[in-house]
């Protein structure tokens, strides 16, 4: 079984030197250049107040997960699991007590929670525990968990300076770890498992995005390559048409907007207007973030939406 996931990193590897995927070239200091409006970006927006209840409170940027019903999000203390529904009301909350090292949600069936080595895994449709799983991590710290299909979770993880590659296979009960031959443990530092409906993107080294359909998970559709310029992908989210990634170069954050069909790529510290896209989760055609209510002016024209005033957090809900 180690010699699947030993494989599998070697393909990836080759994946990053290949021509043969789909691989674009990234101008950042072009696509700097490029102005954009923010009626480019997206169609409508809709604000909605978040209603929680008291002793509960969000960190500025909460980490979101998003189904067809129901939005994810990692409390200010990182120990408990927000649910709301699609319109900002409060369902219930998941977990305490533990600090939380991942979440991830998939096919609108199945909420994994990461506490060190341990997963719980939850049924979404009434929250009932479907099982714990106590990963014999022998000494590897993992940083990060996306299930790959019902049976296969991914990890992310290091041991003193060298990073892993780590995967779960369900239905066996077996857990693989194994050294990756060319990254160092600082390499996986940062986030690298994106997942948007049923893509997965997943950063391999610095400078170097690759995106996978849910079907073939060995060649990437597509390779973006920044070249000269290493930035750290803080998110990646996808429609038909357009790629988003959150790119944060030298202590600046831009949002990177490639557009398929064209092969043509912005960047965006802010639009025209000098309001900022913020990219959350997009989830059939809807980008959902969640913000402090006293931000909203970052986002929006000033003055356009009145909020009640004792509204301290807003779901942001754009439609693409």
């Amino acid at each position: 079984m180690k010699r699947i996931v030993f494989i599998l990193s070697c393909l990836l590897l080759i994946a990053c030197t290949s021509h043969n995927y789909g691989e674009v070239k990234v101008n950042l200091d072009k696509a700097l250049r490029q102005k954009t409006s923010t009626q480019d970006l997206y169609v409508s927006a809709e604000v909605l107040p978040i209603c929680l209840p008291d002793g509960v409170i969000l960190p500025d940027t909460p980490h979101i997960e998003v189904s067809d019903s129901l939005v994810f999000l990692l409390d200010a203390y990182g120990e408990q699991i927000v649910v709301l529904d699609t319109n900002g009301s409060f369902v219930r909350l998941i977990g305490g007590g533990m600090p939380v090292t991942d979440f991830s949600t998939y096919k609108n069936q199945i909420l994994d929670i990461l506490y060190g080595s341990e997963v719980k895994e939850y049924n979404l449709d009434d929250f009932s525990l479907i099982r714990e799983i106590s990963l014999p991590a022998d000494g590897v710290t993992l940083t990060e968990m996306q299930r790959r299909d019902d049976d296969v979770l991914w990890f992310a993880g290091f041991q003193g300076e060298w990073a892993y590659d780590c995967a779960y296979y369900v239905g066996r009960d077996y857990f693989s770890a194994v050294k990756n031959p060319v990254h160092k443990a600082a390499d996986y530092q940062d986030q690298r498992f994106f997942r948007c409906n049923d893509s997965t993107f997943f950063s391999y080294r610095p400078g170097v995005v690759m995106a996978y359909t849910s079907d073939d998970f060995i060649y990437p559709m597509l390779i973006l390559d920044f070249g000269k310029h290493s930035p750290v992908v803080k998110q990646a989210q996808m429609t038909s048409d357009r790629l988003y990634l959150q790119l944060d170069s030298l202590g600046e954050e831009a949002l990177l907007v490639y557009d398929r069909s064209g092969e043509q790529h912005r960047l965006i510290k802010t639009t025209s207007e000098g309001l900022v896209f913020p990219l959350g989760i997009i989830h059939k055609g809807v980008n959902f973030f969640c913000s402090p209510a006293r931000q909203l002016d970052n986002y929006l024209p000033p003055g356009s939406v009145t909020l009640p005033k004792e509204t301290e957090f807003i779901l942001l809900k754009y439609n693409l």
